[in-house]
């Protein structure tokens, strides 16, 4: 079976950075910065998810969303999407959200707290 397209619109609020994000073929959205305790809006746009559907999403590595809890289930409105806050918690880190649809595809927004991440090569490779 083959993913449905779900198109994320992010805005955080803290940067004043907007964006447009597609999903991969693993049901994964490209990392957005936030700060640590920072907030993001997000506002995913279904093309096959019906009015009226109800979409899970879940904090996976803690934050919150607008509703001060982990989870939450949220009704695909007449233009087939949802809109939702979420709240990074204050550590530094990666921090995923899991949307599952009625169907049961699984699409990933995630966002990192803090600074650019450093990577480092070791000598010899």
């Amino acid at each position: 079976m083959r993913a449905k397209k779900v198109t994320a619109y992010v805005a955080v609020p803290s940067t004043g950075r907007k964006v447009a994000l597609t999903v991969n073929q693993l049901g994964e959205f490209p990392r957005i910065e936030t700060k640590p305790s920072g907030q993001v809006e997000v506002r995913l746009a279904f093309t096959s998810t019906k009015p009226g559907d109800r979409v899970a999403v879940v904090a996976r590595d803690g934050g919150k969303l607008q509703t001060g809890k982990l989870s939450a289930a949220l009704t695909v409105g007449e233009n087939q999407q949802i809109a939702f806050a979420f709240t990074a918690p204050p550590n530094v880190g990666i921090h995923r959200l899991s949307v599952t649809t009625p169907a049961g595809e699984l699409k990933t927004p995630a966002f990192w707290a803090g600074p650019p991440p450093v990577l480092t090569r070791s000598a010899g490779l």
